[in-house]
């Protein structure tokens, strides 16, 4: 049995799952929303301490001056109110839990989600918690009393047609009089009906329709009830009378039950009772009906007598009766007419009422008799001529079967006289047979001999063959011997040319090195490229210039957020404002992926941002970081990391610096290293899918992370290194393949959200202690077994992959939406960063990238998607889009991102 009254450490719990101890809870109904559908605010109605339901302070909901204790004040909904929208209807009551808004920048102190992790933070007010009820008065309830049985007690309530619906499962009626009545049960149409009150006292709830069900009470308190639990709510200009705590009109906190009075009132109308009884009376058959066990076996038996008394006295005139009485009854419970006029003339005058009506009945039934009949002598007839068409029938088919018999009696006699002659026949030919065996045996005999005969023949001939082959055979091999004298002399001829045709590769090859070397000097002079050279004088025979190895002992104490908040104050020290939000994105994309793209127009601060975070992180030392310019034609990686010289057999690393800061980083242990970056300036000047080729790969989890340089020379490429690439989106660059473009984060530096002021102060490079070792900085950024993802968010992502893929027909591979997977996981659980911020950042570094195509029908794709990003209030992605839209239609409706 579920008890009446609950503390809110079992009944609350049941409903709420995650609860902290800040948090309140309330009973409310829909305010109104905000210009943003998903935002908006419940009005509170009482507030739900330890179970007990009660009023509340309104300064601890909001922070106006003048609220007083009957004004319903507000709870701001944070998200998803067009969710509580749908959920609940204008005039419901439910239950939320509310808790303490970080900011107090609006009126309202307190906020709920639709869901917070995907814990609920409401709950409908149903009929097993007994927190509150609606109260009807006497201007919103019609009342009429039924009259036809005396001396027993009816309430027949129903709604007025301007009467708003209660909102609660459980309503009462409290009329002028000061009279209390309940409880009651507001169905969808206008009726009121009412419940059983069993024994011991509980508010029990309909499972099925019974009679038992329409009963209700009038209610005569013993205590305080109605003084402390009747409350008078205002909202938007209308005021409603509640009763809260319904639980304690039949029990008290202790769960005893009160000493209330409670009176029993029928609900059912008369006429509804004996429609019951009709459908019992026509599934009986004509004989005698048990009245006894009709009214016990039947729901009939929850009736009060005086209501018994009219279906029994009904059931005893249907016995005593003919049957054209009793026909005549159970027409008139069936019909529509069957009214209160009636039931009244036919209890007081029941002879006359069925003399009125029996005249017509007995004709029709006497019209039926003489149908039977005549029916009856039909059958018979039928059933003569039946008789006598099987006797024919049956003689016929033995007279044909007779026939039959005599017929195979003759057949068997001419195949036995058959038979005889067939064994006589075999008898003869069994001895012919016999004869011939001695012939069969001699012919048997001269066949075995001809055999061995025949293979003595073939012997004979097989040896005398092996004989001619032998004689083949040594011609064979003095022809041989000969060829191989000859073969000899051309071999040692051919060996002294060979000799001498190298010695002449030799020479011409060290010129054309030599050649190409000068060719090479010249090449990059006319580039630009002329530092490569400049040191080139002092250089000694090695080649590879060697750096320390750096290392590092572990800071125990990092976490992404302190990573985020040290490094965003260095920042600030060196004169570069970025948003905490943004700069959390950033450095999530690039710990996380092994290339990250800055991207924008010459001048918009990406080198510099690059060249500052090695600053900021500690890793500015050339053994720790190098940046390279990118040179115009790069076509292969030896450009980049240098080249194995077969000239002077050594190994040449070139001047980008890219050899050198490996050798140093391979030299130290992997658990010491820290994070180290190699920037790659304007690096879409030649085709990074060229000059890449060999490093694109460690974007790959299961790359071996090494690269082989020629001549079993080959470096590792560290876990904690990463590629930072600048790239400009002027007409002057290459544009990125497919499989570049998938491998790479995009940060775009065109938008504003970047801001710092130029004019204001130089920006500066200030050296920093490192933060820790590189594995523990990656390992920050990495998704935990904690981090989760909202269902909010993942509903948003669906609803934009649906139109990326189906739609835009983007190329989402699954190392995008891994990428894309562990991005969102690790920002949406930084407690500073907000979820509509990592998914701007999500769409702008991962997806809009991705985008190719062209024509009318692909450029209303992307209107769809603007106007999508545009509903979900994102900034950052629906600039960069336009940009797309924009650019795209000016180039005859070819749409793709800038760098693409």
């Amino acid at each position: 049995m579920k008890k009446l009254f609950q503390k809110s450490d079992s009944l609350i719990k049941s409903m709420f799952k995650d609860q902290e101890p800040e948090h309140r809870y309330f009973i409310v109904k829909l305010g109104a929303p905000s210009s943003n559908e998903r935002i908006g605010y419940l009005r509170a109605l009482f507030e739900i301490v330890d179970g007990i339901v009660c009023a509340y302070d309104p300064a601890t909901l909001c922070q106006r001056s003048n609220g007083n204790i009957n004004q319903v004040e507000s709870i701001f909904v944070r998200g998803g109110y067009d969710l509580y929208f749908q959920k609940y209807q204008k005039e419901e009551l439910f239950i939320v839990q509310a808790h303490t808004l970080e900011s107090s920048d609006g009126e309202c102190l307190l906020g709920v989600f639709y869901d917070n992790r995907g814990y609920p933070q409401h709950h409908k007010i149903d009929k097993s918690h007994p927190f509150i009820a609606r109260v009807f008065d006497s201007e919103e309830i019609d009342i009429v009393n039924d009259e036809i049985v005396k001396e027993e007690k009816f309430l027949h309530i129903s709604k007025k047609e301007n009467t708003v619906a209660s909102g609660t499962p459980l309503s009462f009626y409290f009329n002028d009089d000061e009279q209390f009545f309940g409880p009651l049960f507001d169905k969808k149409s206008s009726t009121l009906h009412g419940f059983d009150l069993p024994n011991p006292i509980k508010i029990p709830f309909m499972k099925g329709k019974k009679v038992s069900d329409f009963k209700t009470y009038k209610i005569e308190f013993k205590n305080n009830y109605i003084e402390d639990n009747l409350k008078h709510r205002t909202i938007f200009g209308e005021t409603y009378l509640y009763a809260i705590n319904i639980g304690m009109i039949f029990t008290n906190e202790d769960e005893i039950p009160t000493n209330n009075i409670f009176e029993q009132y029928d609900t059912i109308p008369t006429n509804s009772i004996l429609s019951k009884a009709s459908k019992l009376l026509k599934s009986k058959p004509a004989a005698k009906l048990n009245i006894e066990s009709i009214i016990k076996g039947r729901e009939l038996n929850e009736l009060s007598d005086d209501r018994k008394s009219i279906i029994e006295r009904t059931f005893k005139l249907s016995n005593n009766n003919s049957d054209e009485s009793k026909k005549l009854v159970e027409l008139i419970i069936n019909s529509n007419i069957f009214d209160s006029e009636i039931i009244k003339f036919f209890e007081q005058q029941p002879t006359s009422f069925i003399q009125r009506f029996s005249l017509d009945k007995n004709i029709e039934f006497a019209k039926i008799t003489r149908e039977i009949e005549e029916k009856k002598i039909e059958a018979d007839e039928d059933i003569e001529r039946y008789k006598e068409n099987k006797t024919d029938e049956i003689n016929r088919d033995l007279i044909e079967l007779t026939a039959k018999k005599t017929n195979i009696v003759k057949k068997i006699d001419t195949n036995r006289v058959l038979l005889e002659s067939l064994e006589n026949e075999l008898i003869i030919k069994k001895s012919q047979l016999e004869d011939t065996e001695s012939i069969q045996e001699l012919a048997a005999e001269k066949s075995e001999k001809i055999k061995e005969l025949s293979l003595e023949l073939d012997d004979l001939q097989r040896k005398h063959k092996l004989s001619t082959d032998i004689d083949k055979l040594r011609e064979e091999l003095v022809y041989q011997q000969r060829r191989i004298h000859e073969e000899t002399n051309k071999k040692s001829e051919l060996e002294d040319v060979t000799k001498s045709i190298q010695n002449d590769m030799n020479m011409a090859e060290s010129e054309l090195a030599k050649r190409f070397l000068e060719s090479k000097i010249i090449s990059d002079l006319v580039e630009g490229d002329y530092h490569k050279h400049l040191s080139r004088a002092n250089e000694s025979n090695v080649e590879v210039v060697n750096i320390s190895s750096p290392s590092i002992d572990k800071n125990e104490n990092l976490t992404r957020t302190s990573i985020i908040e040290i490094i965003h104050e260095r920042f600030k020290g060196m004169n570069r404002e970025i948003p905490l939000g943004d700069l959390a994105a950033y450095l999530t994309a690039i710990f996380q992926n092994q290339f990250t793209v800055l991207l924008g127009s010459p001048g918009t601060g990406k080198t510099s941002f690059a060249e500052q975070l090695t600053y900021a992180i500690g890793s500015s030392d050339k053994t720790l970081s190098t940046l390279i310019n990118v040179g115009k034609g790069w076509t292969e990686p030896k450009m980049l990391q240098g080249y194995y010289n077969p000239i002077t057999k050594k190994y040449d690393a070139g001047s980008t610096g890219f050899y050198p800061l490996m050798d140093s980083l391979n030299n130290t242990a992997e658990n010491e290293l820290p994070m180290s970056f190699i920037i790659y300036d304007e690096f879409n000047l030649s085709s990074p899918e060229y000059y890449l080729s060999n490093q694109l790969g460690l974007a790959d989890k299961k790359s071996n992370r090494k690269l082989v340089l020629g001549n079993d020379i080959e470096i590792r490429v560290p876990m904690s290194t990463r590629f930072i690439c600048t790239a400009n989106t002027d007409e002057s660059v290459e544009g990125l393949t497919p499989r570049v473009i998938n491998r790479c984060a995009f940060i775009s530096f065109n938008s504003n959200h970047i801001s710092y002021d130029f004019d204001c102060e130089e920006l500066t490079y200030n050296r920093n202690d490192m933060l820790g070792t590189g594995d523990q900085i990656v390992e920050a950024f990495k998704p935990s077994t904690s981090d989760f993802i909202s269902s909010d968010m993942k509903a948003k992502l669906e609803d934009l992959y649906e139109i990326f893929i189906d739609k835009l027909k983007t190329n989402l591979s699954p190392r995008r939406k891994e990428q894309i997977k562990n991005f969102v996981l690790t920002s949406s659980n930084i407690s500073f960063v907000n979820e509509n911020l990592v998914l701007d950042h999500t769409l702008g570094m991962f997806l809009i990238p991705l985008i190719k195509g062209s024509g009318e029908g692909y450029e209303e794709h992307l209107i769809e998607l603007k106007e999508k990003m545009e509903n979900y209030d994102l900034i950052i992605s629906v600039e960069l889009l336009n940009e797309v839209i924009d650019s795209g239609q000016e180039n005859f409706k070819h749409f793709s991102f800038s760098i693409a």
